[in-house]
């Protein structure tokens, strides 16, 4: 399925200088025994899978390339969206603060990209305390207006997952 995506995007040849990465729950039936538990933000505990997903974030906004794992994997350890976005010629890579680690920052950094997430309090004691240099200008970024504005277009994402589920009945 991937190799026919490659295809298309290749022919339709998209804007991809911005990307988006983000995943969505997928809640299993009960008598899926490869179906782990993992919790989300907004429905709490659930048993099934995690769609993580790579997309374009201009106009367009087309899904470049996904992994489907079991729930209880945690978004920052898909680190093989970053590479792909930076296979992509992706130039900033915008991110929820489920991907907002070190190490993130670190390879974005190592690729030539700018990689833009939301905040993690939890990953920190208070934003002046960051150790990591990338993470600290990330937090300064998201303050000034053109940051605040960049991030928005991360909702894309949210709509895309939003029409998969419920126009084409994703999760059942």
């Amino acid at each position: 399925m991937q190799a026919i995506c490659d295809v298309l995007i290749a022919e339709i040849n998209p804007d991809v200088s911005i990307t988006i990465v983000d995943s969505t729950p997928l809640r299993s039936s009960r008598g899926d025994k490869e179906a782990k538990i993992g919790i989300h933000v907004t429905i709490g505990f659930y048993k099934g899978y995690k769609l993580h997903l790579l997309c374009t974030g201009k106009e367009e906004v087309l899904p470049l390339f996904w992994i489907l794992t079991t729930a209880n994997k945690h978004d920052s350890t898909q680190e093989e969206l970053l590479y792909r976005a930076w296979n992509y010629n992706s130039k900033i890579l915008l991110a929820d603060a489920g991907y907002d680690c070190n190490r993130w920052f670190d390879i974005a950094n190592r690729l030539e990209i700018k990689f833009v997430a939301g905040v993690n309090r939890r990953n920190m004691r208070n934003e002046e305390n960051v150790k990591n240099r990338f993470r600290a200008e990330n937090i300064k970024f998201l303050g000034t207006e053109e940051g605040k504005k960049l991030y928005k277009l991360r909702m894309k994402i949210e709509k895309l997952f939003s029409k998969l589920k419920g126009e084409y009945n994703l999760e059942n």
